[in-house]
């Protein structure tokens, strides 16, 4: 049997997320991106639909063109098995493509004709942004990833007029053999030009480098195969820089203290008290932040007084199910019916600057060398250059600090790395889950070296 629904992309959103059509049926599912976005309070999530209001003018046309495709992908799907058919995603898309007059022939040329670097880059993201341009699986693209989309068009454009450097798009059908050797110099170039530009201007690290050319990569495999210019093999060649960013944690003993020391409260005020119960409680679960303050009762699980944690990641989708222990259930049962959400709510850049108040009062001040690589060089920071002033623990505090605490301790304390894996979402082969496993044995071995040690000495 088949059935249609339609959901928004980011329920949690504070702009406008698209609507997306998921079509259910014998052979598959099909998700669809309606081109339709609305700010997700307009969304009437129990009959699927814009909410009928005045203060949403757009609510009964998008409700048309809602009610258009509903009809249309059932009609569509029947006549296709009427037919002896087999409907697939594909044959499916492109009949909700002429309901939606998006003609996939007509997309590829003349809107990209005469347009200039920028504008191309433009039009990539718009085309992201409105669901055109999917994974591979047929699902939207993270908000988060078009997020680094959009920070590196900021910084093309910057560059190109910064460097006076011209940002071209060269088609190689054609060309002599001299001219593929010029273009294939420019891009040499390009690459050289605006990774200084990333290194030297913008103080990026290999990490931060790293992620805009691999956003840059995607661009062009876009052009190429999304777009059919002939644009040649030549980006592919844009080296990637690699950096394994220190991985700073809470031990054990420390992690003991903020949850059993109840003295510690007696220091901080209400807001910190806040920022503490929302730390302690990630460096128990392992989520990501972005998973963690969406938190809601939804994803609370009661089962013989026993709370369990249910929930999906937004980044990966992988599943995660854990039994709470008793001081995540008190944190829990403290804001109970305070806030929408499980734990408060706070911008991730509040939570950040809190946080480093917390570790500072209670007393998280010990010197912590921090390094950083420039094209593959280890470089010293200070907290003051100038006087080579050290950074302390708690200038380093972070949000990505409790999921690091989370998976690290469980691996310390003596977890099997599957247990671990399956809490945290990581994949099998996934090589930041093994940079955790690396520590945690530096920290084994750390110790075994302190038992030998003793026993030398007996």
């Amino acid at each position: 049997m088949a059935s249609s629904n339609f959901y928004l992309y980011n329920v949690n959103s504070n702009s406008p997320t698209p609507i997306i059509l998921h079509f259910r049926y014998s052979q598959g599912k099909l998700i669809y991106s309606t081109r339709q976005k609305i700010l997700p309070k307009y969304w009437n999530s129990k009959k699927k639909r814009v909410k009928i209001t005045d203060a949403f003018p757009q609510c009964q046309s998008i409700n048309k063109i809602l009610n258009k495709l509903d009809a249309e992908i059932i009609r569509i799907y029947n006549d296709l098995i009427y037919r002896d058919i087999t409907p697939s995603n594909s044959i499916l898309k492109e009949k909700l493509n002429e309901v939606l007059k998006i003609d996939s022939g007509r997309v590829k040329m003349p809107q990209i004709a005469g347009k200039s670097f920028l504008e191309l880059f433009d039009l990539f993201i718009s085309e992201t942004e409105q669901g055109i341009r999917l994974k591979k699986n047929g699902k939207m693209i993270r908000e988060s990833t078009i997020k680094g989309y959009r920070t590196l068009r900021m910084h093309l454009g910057n560059f190109t007029r910064l460097r006076k450097f011209p940002l071209k798009v060269l088609i190689i059908e054609h060309a002599s053999p001299d001219h593929i050797n010029e273009i294939k110099e420019y891009y040499k170039q390009f690459y050289h030009q605006f990774t200084d530009y990333l290194y030297n201007d913008c103080n990026n690290f290999d990490n931060g480098v790293s992620g805009k050319i691999k956003n840059l990569r995607v661009f062009f495999s876009y052009l190429k195969n999304e777009k059919n210019l002939n644009i040649g093999d030549f980006y592919k060649s844009m080296y990637v820089p690699h950096e394994d960013v220190p991985i700073i944690t809470l031990s054990p003993d420390q992690l003991r203290m903020l949850i059993y020391d109840k003295s510690i409260d007696q220091k901080l005020c209400p807001r910190l008290q806040r920022i503490k119960d929302i730390f302690v409680f990630g460096c128990t679960v392992a989520l990501r932040i972005s998973d963690l303050l969406s938190l809601t009762r939804d994803n609370l699980q009661i089962i013989d007084d026993t709370y369990y944690l249910h929930t999906k990641s937004r980044k990966t989708e992988t599943v995660t199910y854990i039994k709470l222990p008793d001081y995540a259930r008190a944190i829990i049962d403290k804001y109970a019916g305070l806030y929408p959400t499980l734990l408060p709510q706070i911008s991730d850049v509040k939570f950040n600057e809190y946080l480093k108040e917390l570790g500072s009062k209670l007393d998280f001040k010990n010197n912590v060398e921090k390094k950083r690589n420039k094209k593959g060089s280890a470089i010293s920071l200070y907290k003051d250059p100038d006087t080579n002033k050290p950074f302390k623990f708690a200038d380093l505090m972070t949000s990505h600090m409790m999921r690091r605490t989370a998976i690290t301790n469980m691996l310390r304390l003596g977890m099997q790395e599957r247990v671990v894996r399956e809490i945290s979402g990581h994949a099998q082969s996934s090589k930041e889950f093994q940079r955790y496993v690396d520590v945690s044995r530096s920290f084994l071995n750390e110790q075994l070296d302190g038992y030998f040690e003793k026993m030398g000495d007996v």
